[in-house]
């Protein structure tokens, strides 16, 4: 498994326990922690895209 692979199931693990977190926020009423998970939840979806646009040996960089 090559380093795009193990940042690809990062940033989706890490997307996973941020919906989880930010469920739980909401649930609870606590809307400003709500909206901090949804921004870093935009934030690792922006960045798991970006690892297969520009990992090594991909078209966008040839």
């Amino acid at each position: 498994m090559d380093v795009s692979n193990y940042q690809r199931v990062f940033y989706l693990v890490g997307i996973a326990l941020n919906l989880a977190a930010m469920g739980y926020a909401v649930y609870t009423d606590a809307i400003i922690y709500a909206g901090t998970f949804a921004l870093i939840i935009a934030y690792l979806t922006v960045r798991y895209r970006t690892v297969d646009r520009f990992s090594p040996g991909t078209d966008a960089n040839e």
